[in-house]
């Protein structure tokens, strides 16, 4: 394989190849169902409703479509759900009898917890990995990590080597 200043010359379709790995595996974690305890499957868009729930007691549908940034009718298929699992209960307030509030159930803020749990324990090797790193390495890490954010978005692609950076960015020497 050719080299490019002591690199292979594919490595940039490497780095980018290895992203969409990434992200690809990251969406597949979300679409698939999770159980946090020994009971109810869960979808990545119940938690994420379980979670505003306990975090905004106050939140009637309208409000918490637009912490979640969903449709109300997303809301209330999903709040559905979660009242059929006996995860959330619908309540009022007393002089208006229209508006419809949630809260967690005990079996609710008990799977809360457990999902809480499951992503201490998910990230605990990764910062473990993290809190290894020199200053300067987590530096490049996390100056990588940003500049990814500034390309967004990124998609799939035939890479080539004629198509890397060496057509029109000059490479960093070591």
């Amino acid at each position: 394989m050719k080299q490019f200043g002591g690199r292979d010359e594919n490595m940039e379709c490497k780095l980018i190849g290895g992203l969409l790995d990434i992200v690809g595996i990251v969406v597949e974690e979300q679409r698939r169902p999770r159980k946090y305890n020994e009971t109810h499957l869960l979808y990545h868009a119940e938690m994420n409703l379980i979670e505003a729930i306990h975090e905004n007691p106050q939140a009637n549908a309208r409000i918490l479509s637009e912490i979640l940034d969903i449709t109300q009718g997303a809301v209330t298929q999903v709040t559905g759900k979660l009242f059929k699992k006996k995860l959330i209960e619908q309540y009022t307030m007393p002089g208006n009898k229209k508006e419809k509030y949630y809260r967690l159930t005990t079996e609710g803020e008990r799977i809360r917890r457990g999902h809480q749990e499951y992503h201490k324990e998910a990230n605990q090797k990764l910062c473990q990995y993290f809190c290894s790193l020199s200053d300067a390495d987590a530096k490049v890490i996390f100056d990588f990590l940003e500049k990814i954010k500034e390309c967004m978005p990124v998609s799939e692609f035939a890479c080539r080597s004629d198509a890397g950076c060496r057509s029109s960015v000059e490479r960093k020497k070591e």
